[in-house]
């Protein structure tokens, strides 16, 4: 298994509900910290339209193109 070069960092933006909020999850992210959580607020429209840009470039170009 290839494991990532030391002192690299994983970020990842979600907008789900918060899963750092659950004691256990919270105690790994504080032990690891080279990850590193955001959380957009569940008002965040221009996630949402970014989120639509995305699956329409995807259904418009990417499935129909070469790369499928």
């Amino acid at each position: 298994m290839n494991r990532p070069p030391k002192g690299s960092t994983f970020t990842s933006a979600s907008t789900t509900t918060p899963p750092h909020k659950i004691p256990a999850v919270e105690r790994r992210l504080n032990a690891h910290s080279r990850f590193h959580l955001h959380f957009t607020p569940t008002s965040a429209s221009w996630l949402n339209m970014i989120e639509r840009f995305f699956a329409e470039i995807t259904r418009k170009r990417i499935r129909h193109g070469p790369f499928s």
